[in-house]
């Protein structure tokens, strides 16, 4: 999305929050941190024009939160268009939009005139001004006791000046971090919203995605703490992906697998196997003795997926773990290996396995390994009983035959035809579906 959109659409939203829901000053701050981080990127200009929201002259859905408020009060206010420099100050925006929902006065600008908004350091008039003066942007801290006034009556104007009471910076705070340049520092408030905004808007996300970057080892604490918490596995995927993309986080991680909260510990370990971090392998190896048995789990887990040396004598003790969810991510894990026993360990643990889910997870694992040996087990298991007193599980014989339709080989192949003519239903349908799949495959036509 342009840059010029997603300032439009807080701005709207900061709009709204003032209009309807003033004593929300928490995501008031939020919305107008955003607005200064997004203003750097260039100028802006709102118009309010046939009904229509636009920025830089592309429209903005009416179903956006604050768009019918933003083009109303300009209406109201006869103002034709907002121009926003870059790196317009965070106090102006705060007074334009203070202004946009206040009652009209005497003194508002003639229609068709424009308000613009400039990184400047004057104490605002009771209108939106028709032309505000222009003054060249500086690195100087503005003074926003100055310039919000009286914050009686105003929530968001309170709280910013009580943080500056209390020496806390209200939007940015300036980091040297060279002869040459300055590093901006976000504050966790800020961060977040960004991280959540992440899963609301994918036209938005890459830009997102560059604030958590500039941002470093805060931007990836904010993610880390979304992704250890209640996410769902859409907002997870994001997290993750958007992790990769910040390439930090793997320090603040390991330290949190030495918490002492056990789900913390173990919430740190999930996202460090999904990120396949090789460099916290020493960590998580640690955690395998862990006192908790949720934590050693997560840990197991983590190792298997990293790919590095210890990953494999981790899924081969996985494989004979008293958890039944261990066993089956073990054979899951071994899909890709390179090691020459892959199929042999696995066929080993079939052998001695008695939990008939694991069996069957283990059975789809041999048909996408697809080696002569995973086959021969799998038409094994798929032929009917051949001897008087033997009864072999229609569920394993069906998964077995599932798995065959995984291989390409001529003998999975030769199989299946057999297996069309099975006496058991459920067996000879599910060999014909999947001849059936081949052959669709095959001509798509």
């Amino acid at each position: 999305m342009d840059y010029s959109i997603t300032f439009a659409r807080h701005f709207a939203r900061f709009v709204f929050l003032l209009l309807h829901d003033p004593l929300n000053t928490d995501e008031q701050k939020v919305v107008l941190r955003a607005l200064v981080i997004i203003a750097r990127e260039g100028f802006v200009m709102l118009g309010a024009r046939a009904g229509q929201l636009t920025a830089n002259g592309t429209s903005l859905p009416h179903a956006l939160s604050g768009v019918t408020d933003v083009i109303d009060r300009m209406t109201v206010h006869a103002i034709r268009t907002i121009d926003v420099d870059r790196n317009a100050a965070p106090a102006d925006m705060l007074r334009i939009a203070r202004q946009l929902i206040a009652a009209p006065s005497a003194s508002a600008p003639v229609p068709g005139r424009s308000a613009r908004l400039t990184r400047m350091n004057a104490t605002p008039s009771a209108s939106i001004p028709a032309q505000a003066p222009r003054v060249t942007p500086t690195n100087e801290p503005f003074d926003f006791g100055d310039l919000l006034g009286d914050p009686l009556g105003d929530p968001l104007g309170e709280v910013m000046q009580g943080e500056l009471a209390a020496g806390s910076p209200a939007l940015l705070q300036p980091r040297a971090s060279g002869e040459a340049s300055v590093e901006t520092t976000l504050k966790p408030a800020l961060l977040k919203a960004v991280v959540i905004d992440l899963a609301r808007s994918s036209e938005s996300r890459a830009q997102g995605i560059a604030i958590l970057a500039r941002a470093g080892e805060d931007g990836a604490t904010a993610l880390i703490e979304q992704l250890t918490a209640e996410a769902g596995p859409t907002e997870r995927r994001l997290y993750l992906d958007a992790l990769a993309s910040v390439q930090a986080g793997v320090p603040t991680l390991v330290q949190m697998l030495g918490d002492p909260q056990w789900f913390v510990a173990r919430n740190a370990a999930n996202v460090l196997g999904e990120m396949k971090a090789r460099d916290a392998e020493q960590a998580l190896a640690a955690l395998l003795h862990h006192d908790d048995e949720r934590v050693r789990h997560a840990a197991t887990v983590a190792l298997m997926r990293l790919g590095t040396a210890l990953s494999f004598p981790t899924i081969r003790g996985g494989l004979k773990d008293g958890a039944p969810h261990i066993r089956m991510f073990a054979a899951a894990a071994l899909v890709g290996r390179t090691e020459s026993n892959v199929t042999t360990l696995l066929l080993d643990a079939l052998d001695e396995e008695r939990d008939e889910q694991v069996a069957l997870s283990f059975l789809a694992v041999l048909g996408r390994l697809a080696t002569p040996d995973a086959v021969t087990r799998l038409n094994t298991t798929a032929e009917p009983d051949k001897g008087l007193f033997r009864k072999k599980s229609a569920a394993l014989r069906v998964g077995a035959v599932q798995a065959l339709a995984e291989c390409s080989s001529e003998p999975a192949i030769a199989a299946l035809r057999v297996l069309q003519g099975d006496r058991d239903a459920a067996v000879r349908a599910a060999a014909v579906d999947a001849l059936g799949r081949r052959v669709r495959l095959a001509d798509p036509a």
